[in-house]
């Protein structure tokens, strides 16, 4: 009987060091300076807001080395969106030599 005392003290014991653990790391989460910096960052993407600070989320990429081929790409309606599927692919061309090596409609 003696030992199922001892075990019910040990186990309260665990479950206080565990309880006071997650609050430790509940409020930890919440107040650290990397949630704080995820939290500015979130609400910097949310809404517009910029909080005086204007960051472009997405790099952006020259569609061409060529100036003239870049003005002449940027005329073609919803090339971005074309650009963007090519790097999502993970394809190694360029947007131009992918438009080159395209069958062309018959």
């Amino acid at each position: 009987m003696d030992y199922l005392y001892y075990l019910f003290i040990a186990l309260a014991f665990i479950a206080v060091v565990l309880f006071l653990e997650g609050l430790y790391l509940t409020w930890s989460a919440h107040r650290s300076p990397e949630a704080v910096r995820i939290e500015k960052r979130l609400q910097a993407i949310s809404a517009g807001w910029h909080g005086g600070v204007e960051q472009d989320l997405v790099k952006q990429r020259l569609l061409s080395d060529s100036a003239k081929l870049e003005r002449l790409l940027l005329q073609l309606p919803r090339i971005h969106a074309l650009d963007r599927l090519l790097i999502q692919s993970g394809l190694q061309p360029s947007l131009p030599i992918f438009l080159a090596i395209q069958p062309s409609p018959h």
